[in-house]
């Protein structure tokens, strides 16, 4: 039997030899990414936590919201400081004050500030009622 042998065309080896480069390419980008991601969520913790404290109106000025209307969050606080914490520093709070202790350095967290004119439903000393 005679062998047939299979010749190739250069330009085919070529178009071969760029799909496998740009394949390599997605792959170790890809892997890159996931790679970069896991460092920053997992390992460095460099994200921002939405939090809600318990708060004295008497002292300082605080967010309310009315809870008979069902739209509490599972905290069911009605007055309370809103405050933006990194992911961190997260663990050094104490849940069984919800971080009010930690956050009263303005150092470890950001506090957000109740604006009446912004739209927020405000109480405290510095509120003045109609």
């Amino acid at each position: 039997m005679e062998s047939v042998e299979e010749t190739k065309n250069p330009a085919d080896i070529e178009i071969q030899k760029n799909n496998s480069r740009v394949l390599k390419f997605f792959v170790i980008s890809t892997i890159l990414v996931i790679a970069m991601s896991f460092l920053r969520f997992f390992i460095i913790k460099n994200y921002d936590i939405f939090i809600e404290a318990v708060c004295d109106p008497t002292t300082s000025t605080c967010f309310v919201r009315d809870c008979e209307t069902g739209e509490c969050p599972p905290n069911n606080f009605e007055i309370y400081h809103e405050y933006i914490i990194k992911g961190f520093d997260f663990a050094r709070c104490n849940p069984t004050d919800t971080c009010a202790k930690f956050c009263s350095n303005p150092k470890n967290c950001e506090e957000i500030k109740c604006d009446g004119e912004a739209g927020d439903e405000c109480i405290g000393p510095e509120i003045q009622t109609e």
